[in-house]
């Protein structure tokens, strides 16, 4: 009975030691969206990929092979596990911020460079990356106190435009209309005296 009682506690102890436990992504199957983890010499099965969800939404965020890992296994059982966290490594590590903004900085980064930032103290939102932005929605409301595009070159598409503005001012090396010169060097011909009209501007 002792000896019973002996690896029973043994048994516990084990299992409760193992509840949480920090193991290694080993192994990713993208098509049933699987990975199997490592700890040690041990080798989980395959095991479902974490989910993020809410009522809401749902976000797919795929695991990263090296990436170390928390799991929780109920009863100690590694292939029961699930991932409740991730922490950084020396493989994997941690974005670069500066020290002083690590407190007030929140920072998306991916491994292409694009970030997402975003600094409590300035209350900014800084998105830069090297690649495409996309939006397509069934209406697109843009409110600002100032709005400030810079490119080498914007192109407006649109069945009808409407401007509605107290003042307009263009400065431009020139303004054309249907490839007609109304800018500030256009020529009207047929300039007469008195009530008559110009001719169209060229």
């Amino acid at each position: 009975m002792d000896n019973q009682n002996e690896f029973k506690n043994l048994e516990d102890r084990r299992q409760l030691h193992n509840t949480i436990i920090i193991a290694t992504v080993e192994k990713l199957d993208w098509d049933k969206r699987k990975f199997r983890a490592k700890r040690g010499e041990i080798l989980t099965n395959w095991l479902p990929m974490p989910a993020f969800m809410t009522n809401n939404f749902k976000y797919w965020y795929p695991l990263r092979e090296g990436a170390q890992i928390v799991m929780n296994a109920v009863s100690g059982d590694l292939n029961t596990a699930s991932v409740v966290g991730m922490l950084w490594s020396n493989e994997h590590k941690a974005p670069d911020v500066p020290v002083s903004d690590r407190p007030t900085t929140e920072l998306m980064e991916f491994d292409d460079g694009s970030e997402i930032r975003y600094d409590a103290i300035k209350q900014e939102i800084t998105i830069d990356t090297p690649c495409d932005i996309n939006i397509t929605a069934k209406d697109f409301n843009l409110t600002a106190k100032n709005i400030k595009m810079s490119a080498d070159n914007i192109a407006l598409d649109a069945q009808n435009i409407k401007m509605d503005a107290s003042d307009i001012a263009f400065k431009s090396a020139t303004l054309t209309h249907n490839g007609v010169n109304i800018g500030s060097t256009h020529k009207h011909p047929g300039v007469l005296s008195g009530g008559s009209i110009t001719g169209g501007p060229r």
